[in-house]
């Protein structure tokens, strides 16, 4: 019965090269998008928060 060779003397056996693959997310994303929303958002964020607030304030 034959054993099998040890990993370093194996055909083929090399380390795993590992390497950063771009995908370029960076440049498709910036916050600058969101935070923009947020601005133009601001006035109804506001109001719904004022309505809600009379509205507690009234029933109680």
């Amino acid at each position: 019965m034959t054993s099998a060779p040890p990993p370093s003397e194996r055909p083929g056996n090399t380390a795993a090269q590992t390497a950063a693959i771009p995908t370029g997310w960076r440049s498709r994303w910036h916050p600058r998008v969101g935070i923009d929303r947020v601005i133009v958002s601001a006035p109804a964020i506001a109001q719904i928060v004022i309505a809600a607030t009379a509205a507690f304030s009234f029933a109680h």
